[in-house]
């Protein structure tokens, strides 16, 4: 970890030698700058001192290669002046700081918020990070945390700052090339539009025309978007719109795009000041038209509010089962295997999954080929299944397959779980602690009960089991976590594929 110190000195110095100061705190910064490749760096200290010093304030910053972050401890008399010397040693750290570091966004906060800190302080520091972003941001996984420190104090502060400032910083939030900053940015930004002057407006309407169908959705679904922005997007204002008129005016690229960035796709959907009492609206309206692209982006939510958040999203899906039924009596073929593939994934993430009653109904209005393709799905993916206790949910017409998979966990279940093996010789016992083992490095059991049950089973009778034996039957719980979990992921990845196919790549 690399820490620079500094403590005050006397004001009468502090103010004589500044450029001198600002010379070495530069020279300083860069001679101890990490040059590493280690999980940590050497810990450096340097220190400023002078005799006669009157008070010891402090303020330590340093990085790992992980994390960037600062702290200080300044008496008021002294801290213009200690916070004029720190807006000139953060430049400097920001110009050095290797692109992986991450920044401690509270500590950030917690100093813009500082009542001692001058805003032309704080604005020097925003630039200094600003510009180290717009350098490095090429990493997907900056999402909201980090657009999140700028665009904050831009909204904390806007008050305090100057128009011209104002425009300065908006000019260099929008030369950030990434769309979760961009988004992030837009957002915080419209709320906060009618402190902002006609100049600012001016630049920003003309910086909308310029900038992605991703990054227009979110501005669209921002709550009290002004009018003049929804009018220079899509040429009307939503607000005099229907449910239905907004699903067949608003393009269908930025529509779902809006749709999508609004309540699927992360970290857009966690962007605050959502317009979801509009957009809910919509919601309602697609679920009535699964011929529409939309479909499958409200059909999600459903669920995802039906089954995961117990949520009626303010009433709209209060009798959830019946509008299902709706939903089945004018679907197609695809909207059966869209539904099926969202039940499937509740039954392999979801313990004690409320979904065998959407499944149920979804069957009586199934041909035999799409009944007969729901077995073999739960076949194939029934340790992820079996992992969060889901197996006994499954509807008997689908079972057949999926009782021939648990064909040995069922033995397992007899045998062990109703202690028929006590009744057993020694020999026979033995013979069956051979089996279990041969089954197990044939992967052929696929429940947590079971493999549990035959867990404690060797636990209790060892002598049945070789030293590796006994290795094999400890280590297969893992190894049916793994397999689970690779099941999982592999729906969930291509689930959402499906919904992130229909936007732009962000």
């Amino acid at each position: 970890m690399l820490i620079v110190k500094l403590a005050i000195l006397d004001r009468s110095f502090a103010l004589k030698r500044w450029l001198l100061l600002q010379h070495l705190l530069r020279v300083l910064v860069g001679q101890f700058a990490p040059k590493y490749h280690g999980r940590f760096a050497p810990k450096q200290w340097v220190s400023l001192r002078r005799n006669g010093v009157v008070s010891f304030i402090i303020i330590s910053t340093g990085h790992t290669i992980y994390t960037f972050d600062w702290m200080y401890e300044i008496e008021d008399r002294v801290a213009p002046d200690m916070w004029e010397l720190w807006a000139v040693l953060m430049p400097v750290f920001f110009k050095h700081l290797p692109t992986l570091v991450r920044i401690n966004t509270n500590r950030f906060i917690m100093t813009f918020q500082e009542s001692q800190v001058e805003n032309n302080t704080l604005i020097r520091i925003l630039h200094a990070f600003i510009d180290w972003v717009v350098a490095h941001i090429s990493d997907k996984g900056y999402h909201t945390s980090l657009a999140e420190i700028p665009v904050w104090f831009f909204s904390y502060k806007i008050d305090a700052i100057t128009s011209t400032d104002r425009i300065a910083l908006i000019h260099k939030f929008l030369s950030v090339e990434n769309k979760v900053f961009q988004a992030t940015f837009w957002r915080y930004v419209i709320s906060n539009w009618k402190k902002l002057e006609t100049s600012e407006h001016n630049v920003l309407i003309h910086e909308l025309s310029n900038v992605s169908s991703l990054i227009k959705s979110v501005v669209l679904t921002t709550k009290d978007i002004p009018e003049e922005l929804e009018q220079h997007i899509l040429g009307f204002s939503l607000s005099n719109r229907s449910a239905t008129q907004i699903l067949i005016e608003v393009p269908e690229e930025i529509f779902i795009a809006s749709l999508a960035t609004l309540y699927l796709l992360p970290p857009f959907d966690d962007l605050p000041a959502k317009n979801t009492s509009l957009w809910d609206g919509v919601l309602g309206e697609l679920l009535k038209r699964p011929d529409h692209s939309g479909f499958s982006i409200a059909l999600t939510v459903f669920f995802d509010d039906v089954l995961l958040l117990r949520s009626t999203r303010d009433g709209m899906w209060n009798k959830p089962e019946q509008l299902f039924k709706n939903i089945l009596k004018i679907g197609t073929s695809q909207t059966r295997a869209n539904i099926f593939s969202k039940l499937l994934l509740d039954f392999m993430g979801t313990s004690s999954s409320r979904a065998k009653v959407y499944l149920e109904l979804l069957i009586s209005k199934s041909t035999q080929k799409e009944i007969e393709g729901y077995g073999e799905e739960f076949a194939l993916n029934i340790e992820a299944i079996a992992n969060v206790r889901n197996v006994f949910l499954i509807p008997h017409s689908i079972s057949a397959k999926v009782e021939r998979k648990l064909t040995f966990d069922t033995m397992l279940l007899k045998m062990l779980g109703k202690r028929w093996i006590d009744e057993w010789d020694s020999d026979t016992q033995l013979n069956f602690a051979k089996l279990s083992v041969y089954t197990l490095r044939e992967r052929e059991v696929k429940t947590i009960q079971g493999i549990d049950l035959l867990r404690n089973w060797a636990r209790s009778n060892p002598g049945f089991f070789t030293e590796a034996e006994l290795k094999i039957v400890e280590g297969y719980m893992a190894i049916l976590q793994d397999i689970s979990g690779e099941q999982n992921r592999a729906k969930e990845i291509a689930y959402n594929q499906k919904i992130r196919s229909m936007v732009e790549e962000y």
